[in-house]
């Protein structure tokens, strides 16, 4: 028994390594851009379907974040599934592993990069006078003077929670991955930035969005994991929905 559960192991193990040794950054490439194409399709779709189903009683602000979540669930199962195709990329490949650097290094990482992200926020924010993520705040504030508590809650998890671990797979595990098969390590860190902070589609959020990826990138480029860059991107959501809570 115990010899079988061995063999099976090594297996795994040596298909793991073929993988890690297999040119699947095209493939890599290919499948993050269409968790991010797929992603705003399967939000508006959803909001379609839900004010439809509901015939516009549920709300646009609910209808949304029921979307999101929806649309996230569907990236996640997407990944699962490229994660067992033919050409699938080993978990490894895609940063799910350990960190390479030790989770001190990590840490000091994460506390100056998210000092700086802050800082350049503050600033940038103060310098154009205006608040950024007009709609997320939008759709807080009339979710909690709603009373839809349930919404509420589904809310600030799939922002504190469901966003770090899509967006962390799908831009460090996948797309940077890729890219850095093809660029230098500081091309394929920029440009994968660039594309994180274009998909969210806020042009005044993307200068600070730019500034969020890059760290991101550069933790996942140090580490060769995405778990710190996935604690980095939970504690910037989850200061930034402190602050929005804080004003309500």
């Amino acid at each position: 028994m115990t010899d079988t559960v061995q063999e099976e192991l090594g297996t795994t193990a040596a298909s793991n390594s073929l993988r890690d040794n297999e040119n699947t950054a095209g493939p890599m490439l290919a499948a993050a851009a269409i968790f991010i194409l797929l992603q705003p399709v399967m939000q508006i779709v959803g909001v379609f379907l839900l004010l439809i189903v509901t015939f516009g009683q549920m709300g646009a602000e609910a209808a949304v974040t029921v979307a999101l979540i929806g649309a996230d669930i569907g990236i996640l199962a997407l990944i699962h599934k490229n994660l067992n195709s033919d050409k699938a990329p080993s978990l490894k490949q895609i940063g799910w592993c350990r960190p390479v650097n030790g989770w001190l290094e990590n840490l000091l990482l994460i506390t100056a990069i998210l000092a700086v992200s802050s800082i350049f926020e503050y600033y940038y924010v103060a310098f154009i006078g205006e608040e950024l993520q007009q709609e997320l705040v939008s759709t807080f504030h009339s979710l909690a003077s709603g009373n839809q508590s349930i919404i509420l809650f589904l809310f600030l998890v799939t922002v504190t929670l469901g966003a770090p671990l899509v967006e962390e797979l799908v831009f460090r595990g996948y797309l940077q991955s890729a890219l850095a098969k093809y660029l230098p390590p500081a091309a394929a860190l920029l440009l994968a930035s660039v594309i994180f902070a274009s998909a969210h589609l806020d042009a005044m959020a993307f200068p600070v969005l730019l500034v969020s990826g890059l760290g991101l990138g550069y933790l996942y480029y140090r580490s060769k994991s995405i778990f710190p860059s996935m604690l980095l991107h939970f504690l910037g959501n989850s200061l930034a929905t402190a602050m929005i809570l804080s004003d309500f």
